[in-house]
């Protein structure tokens, strides 16, 4: 994998990560509030047989001259004197939720940013937050799922599958799309799933895209 700076509309840079392969694509993205790094333990399963695209979402990740300052960093978040401190708090909160695993370690080591005054914060800065919940909070996914023109992979854990609400809201999105599957994974929870069972769930994507191209779609979503 080779780190490129990926350049988007108007000019913006993104940093990425890839491998150097001319097979089909799969993008990864991450979650609000992750890293890319978030995927370590997913991607060895696409390396081989796709060129493999993981940005770090816009606002995600500190540049390495920049030192966050006050104004940047208000949030009712821990700061520490050391980056082991913030670390060592980050685990404990996996650990508590019975949630650790090898896995999570270099995408703690990757939120991790430094303040101005040299102390140790997460680097999900406050204008990130604020930007995300007034774009995307009010977001009505009845109107996003309806514009999808790729078949689509839903993949939900078991007490979602046995909560009416989740099941009925779960029919209604699969409803809109033009072709979807469902997979109900019996642990996990919600997105650290790629990092609690990252072979599982990453195996299960690749039986997705292959039944898909198998049947003559070239679009996958």
């Amino acid at each position: 994998m080779i780190e490129i700076k990926a350049t988007l509309e108007n000019d913006l840079t993104i940093n990425t990560q890839v491998n150097e392969s001319d097979k089909p694509a799969v993008c990864f993205l991450h979650f609000s509030g992750g890293t890319l790094h978030m995927w370590n333990g997913v991607l060895p399963l696409f390396e081989k047989n796709y060129k493999v695209v993981v940005p770090d979402l816009r606002g995600h990740v500190q540049d390495k001259k920049e030192k966050l300052t006050e104004e940047l960093m208000q949030r009712k978040v821990p700061v520490h004197g050391s980056r082991a401190d913030y670390l060592a708090e980050a685990r404990s909160q996996l650990v508590e939720h019975k949630l650790w695993n090898p896995y999570f370690s270099n995408y703690l080591d990757s939120t991790v940013a430094q303040t101005e005054d040299g102390r140790y914060t997460s680097h999900y800065l406050n204008r990130v937050r604020t930007a995300y919940i007034q774009t995307y909070w009010n977001l009505a996914f009845e109107d996003y799922y309806k514009e999808i023109q790729c078949p689509v992979l839903f993949l939900v854990s078991k007490e979602e599958k046995e909560d009416p609400k989740i099941t009925h809201s779960l029919l209604y999105f699969q409803s809109l799309v033009k072709s979807s599957s469902e997979v109900v994974a019996t642990k996990g929870m919600h997105a650290y799933v790629w990092m609690q069972y990252p072979k599982e769930m990453g195996e299960r994507v690749k039986s997705f895209i292959r039944s898909v191209t198998k049947n003559g779609t070239s679009s996958i979503g």
